[in-house]
């Protein structure tokens, strides 16, 4: 879908929450916003050394620190993957797993607090970046041979694992490894089947909901990194219309899926999901504002309200004493 025809079609999505979708925002932008957002994801996944000072936090950081240390004691890349436990080249979720454990080893090496020979060290960074490179190029780079089983693995699982890897070592990324993030970002835009020319497709029944918030976080963060300003407006748009309440009188681009006036909150065209989808694109909408604070697509006034909405009409009224009922979990 070319530009044109997607701002005319999202424009009352867009107003539906309170954006234009026809603000310049691109002219507003400035590097100093991709540093604010990739310093954003570092703060919400690393802390900061306030926040992680505080005697509540020493457990969880004594844990991150523990975990990375078994992770890196079994990362082997060989022929049969990076980690002997997971084998790839069958398993789509062994991709997924396999990042996430990279991801466990580069989050402590951001985690102010962490033991001395773990934070800050560049030589980890690039024993983690060559394990995911050898990942990328060994089991992921050839389009042929991969797409396999779940497509959930291939846009959303590792995508998400691997482009939050390098946000996190996005100094060493940025300064030592543009061919390998160029690379990768291509091959995540190539594995984005269920859309167009690489990139989201509003009327694909796969970019819809949590799944859409999903992919277009990612994208978020992926033009941060490579500095592409349209590719950030692009995401930080089509994320928009996730916003909105679907009136399934007036459908946009044919999607049922989200939340409704009367709070209930559908995924997959017709279940009620708020338990599961539901709780996922509310995890993703945090992490958005989150991401998009202080830079020029900062639109906290206008979404805050809307996930307030979700909270008071969409989640209390199925949550009693803490427990959530099984129905739409």
């Amino acid at each position: 879908m070319r530009r044109r025809t997607f701002m005319a079609t999202t424009a009352a999505s867009a107003a539906a929450v309170g954006l234009s979708s026809t603000q310049p925002r691109t002219a507003q932008a400035a590097p100093a916003d991709h540093d604010q957002i990739i310093a954003n994801l570092v703060t919400m996944f690393a802390g900061t050394p306030q926040s992680n000072a505080d005697p509540m936090a020493a457990a969880k950081v004594r844990s991150a620190a523990s975990t990375a240390r078994t992770r890196l004691a079994a990362l082997a890349p060989g022929s049969a993957g990076i980690f002997a436990a997971l084998p790839l080249g069958s398993s789509e979720a062994n991709l997924t797993t396999s990042l996430t454990w990279l991801n466990d080893i580069a989050v402590v090496t951001r985690m102010p607090g962490a033991p001395s020979d773990l934070y800050a060290n560049t030589q980890i960074q690039d024993r983690v970046l060559d394990a995911a490179a050898h990942l990328h190029d060994r089991w992921l780079a050839d389009q042929g041979s991969g797409y396999y089983g779940n497509w959930f693995h291939w846009e959303i699982g590792f995508p998400t694992q691997l482009t939050k890897l390098f946000t996190l070592l996005a100094d060493r990324v940025r300064s030592q490894r543009q061919p390998q993030l160029r690379a990768a970002v291509a091959t995540m835009d190539a594995y984005l089947r269920a859309g167009k020319n690489g990139d989201v497709d509003l009327d694909s029944r796969f970019h819809t909901g949590a799944n859409l918030a999903d992919i277009t976080g990612n994208r978020i963060l992926q033009g941060a990194l490579l500095g592409d300003d349209a590719r950030i407006a692009k995401a930080v748009d089509d994320q928009a219309t996730v916003y909105a309440t679907v009136d399934p009188n007036n459908l946009v681009h044919g999607v049922t899926d989200g939340h409704y006036a009367d709070g209930s909150f559908i995924q997959h065209s017709s279940v009620a999901y708020t338990g599961s989808y539901g709780k996922i694109l509310l995890q993703r909408s945090v992490q958005t504002i989150k991401l998009l604070d202080a830079t020029a697509w900062a639109r906290t006034s206008t979404l805050v309200p809307v996930v307030h909405r979700w909270m008071a009409d969409g989640f209390a009224p199925v949550i009693f004493e803490g427990w959530m009922m099984e129905a739409v979990k």
